[in-house]
């Protein structure tokens, strides 16, 4: 069974060590995690259980499934709104769920919390338009990632982008695209 430990892992930014010394109940050693890893050792439900708590994860996210489909994650919306990279590119979701973009929330906004996962449709050239009036991840003609919502600008291909959280209202911004929210993904607790 092919796995996707290391990928996690790596999205944690965690190191074999780091990894291994999470493991409960018993920490293990870094060998082991690499053999599991690279499937040189079977990985037993056991050991997927404990390695997904480690990683803070569904066993699920540890198993590479084929007909998962994947989704572009534009980054993680920080304070004021802007969208900054990630390391991973990437978000998987089961339930066939075709949704173009996603930003996981990094800071609590205009009703969000932190940790939200927002999957969005995105727009490109005259499709834009349809973002006007709604809550969507934009990203400039200069090449910034916002979380705002947008209205038509006063020049033509313009928009106005109004925050989230009181803060400036920006005015006849260019748009590369705009991703307009679609559904929200909220951990329960």
């Amino acid at each position: 069974m092919k796995t996707r430990i290391r990928e996690m892992r790596r999205q944690r930014g965690m190191t074999l060590q780091q990894l291994a010394e999470a493991i409960r109940p018993e920490p293990t050693t870094p060998q082991t995690i690499g053999r599991l890893e690279t499937g040189v050792r079977t990985v037993s439900l056991d050991w997927l259980a404990r390695i997904a708590e480690a990683l803070d994860c569904h066993i699920g996210d540890l198993l590479e499934m084929p007909d998962r489909p994947e989704i572009p994650l534009v980054g993680m919306v920080g304070s004021g709104g802007l969208v900054t990279d990630l390391p991973s590119g990437l978000i998987e979701l089961m339930g066939g769920i075709l949704v173009p973009v996603a930003v996981k929330m990094g800071h609590a906004m205009g009703g969000f919390r932190e940790g939200d996962i927002l999957l969005c449709d995105r727009y490109d050239g005259a499709d834009i338009g349809n973002a006007i009036g709604r809550n969507a991840v934009i990203r400039t003609e200069d090449g910034r990632q916002l979380l705002r919502r947008v209205v038509k600008g006063g020049k033509e291909n313009t928009y106005t982008l109004v925050p989230l959280d009181p803060g400036p209202v920006q005015y006849d911004v260019r748009l590369e695209w705009a991703a307009v929210l679609r559904s929200l993904h909220r951990k329960l607790d």
